[in-house]
């Protein structure tokens, strides 16, 4: 069944397939792709992954690509004088290729020459769409129409923890923290690379979901180049500081070349050390006022005092002087009251006189009157109880018996079987027992 089948040498089907990339691109082509990662050996050459993402971020092609050294100095200097920047990986660029197949190491690239203004051209397309989608959304000026603050007490700062930047702006920073002027947490993030957005937007975030109250929130880097703002130049970044409750200040570096952070952000003042100078200024100067304030304020309460207390002084000199007559006024008053109390009272008293004496007879006479009848009726009482006695009560034929506790029976109840009694008799005593 062999001969029924067509075979092809090894050889014969990667010069098959070398030969139609050959003549397919016929030379040079322009290919763009992100630099994925370089590598520099000891030989001198580059060694470069390219990719390409698809809408959803994920790796849809690489392959490999071979920069020699005899044009490594013309294509990383070419590419360094029109953006200020080496060519490193995370970078979207143009390249100038030649494809080529070998039968022993596969398909790949030789870089020919490379196209600086398509990259820079990218980063602002991407910075237009950015611009349209946030002004679409409403949120373009949000930040930059918030007041800002009077006074920095609290501040939230994103940085890279690294960066010198960072180190010029604690300088000025702890001075105002050492003097309780302002209070200061630092947010460390990552600048550069496929992770600063993400680590950026982590921070922006975090920020403005804590219950801390910030006055600013302040994004500083020091130093860079131009393409080195296209890490920072993402959608996330710019609609977290859109909508961010805190005014944000930036200051990542650029005198001249600005970011899309610029753009949106409440303040843009270039360096880091310009963001420091400018907060410092502020707290200063305000310093300065209310010292200021505290001082015109005692001018002028000094000079309120001093009018206060002439007002005083001639209300006091005319209380005294007019308090003299009113005390006398007063006692005139008081006397007069006076005497008409005791007026009133030895009359009153004398009325009362009068009634005592007018019923005095008549209350005495009605106590006597009142003792007799009692007199009488007590007397009564003693003859009714005379008259009850035990002795008037044997007298009339009774008698009393008792038991050996010397004790009245009165019931029946009272008396046990052989027990010896007492009976009481007009005149005499016998002694008896029970029987039954």
């Amino acid at each position: 069944m062999l001969e029924d089948k067509k075979i092809f040498k090894l050889t014969k089907v990667l010069n098959i397939i070398s030969n139609s990339i050959t003549s397919a691109f016929n030379g040079d082509i322009w290919v763009e792709a992100e630099i994925s990662s370089i590598s520099s050996p000891s030989s001198g050459h580059k060694y470069f992954d390219l990719i390409e993402h698809d809408s959803n971020n994920r790796i849809k092609a690489k392959i490999k690509a071979n920069l020699w050294k005899n044009g490594v100095n013309k294509i990383f200097s070419k590419f360094k004088s029109s953006t200020n920047e080496d060519l490193k990986s995370g970078i979207t660029v143009l390249l100038k290729i030649r494809p080529s197949f070998h039968n022993q190491y596969g398909l790949s690239f030789t870089i020919q020459d490379i196209e600086p203004n398509y990259t820079l051209g990218l980063m602002e397309k991407k910075l237009i769409e950015i611009r349209k989608r946030l002004t679409d959304e409403g949120i373009f000026d949000k930040n930059k129409l918030i007041t800002p603050p009077f006074e920095y007490n609290k501040i939230a700062v994103i940085s890279p923890s690294e960066a010198a930047g960072l180190k010029d702006f604690k300088i000025e920073m702890d001075i105002l923290e050492k003097n309780n002027l302002i209070s200061v947490d630092y947010f460390s993030s990552i600048f550069q690379g496929e992770t600063a957005n993400k680590s950026i937007t982590k921070n922006l975030i975090e920020i403005n979901n804590s219950n801390e109250k910030y006055d600013a929130i302040v994004i500083i880097r020091g130093g860079g180049s131009k393409i080195d703002l296209h890490y920072v130049n993402e959608y996330d970044i710019a609609q977290q500081i859109c909508i961010s409750k805190f005014p944000v200040i930036v200051g990542i570096g650029h005198e001249i070349d600005k970011s899309l952070l610029d753009e949106i952000a409440n303040s843009s003042l270039g360096t880091p050390s310009k963001v420091a100078e400018f907060i410092f200024q502020k707290i200063i100067n305000n310093t300065k006022k209310v010292e200021e304030f505290i001082k015109s304020i005692n001018k002028v309460s000094t000079s309120i005092l001093h009018k206060e207390e002439m007002k005083i002084f001639n209300v006091e000199n005319k209380i005294k002087s007019n308090s003299l007559m009113v005390i006398n006024d007063i006692e005139d008053v008081i006397r007069k009251i006076d005497n008409k109390i005791n007026n009133k009272i030895i009359y009153l008293l004398n009325d009362i006189e009068n009634k005592i004496n007018k019923n005095k007879n008549n209350i005495f006479n009605l106590i006597s009157n009142r003792f007799k009848d009692i007199e009488n009726k007590v007397e009564l009482y003693y003859i009714t109880i005379l008259s009850i006695g035990p002795k008037k009560t044997l007298d009339r034929g009774y008698s009393l018996t008792y038991n050996k506790n010397n004790k009245i029976i009165s019931s029946i109840k009272d008396i046990k079987i052989d027990e010896e009694l007492t009976i009481h008799l007009k005149d005499g005593k016998l002694k008896t027992k029970v029987i039954k």
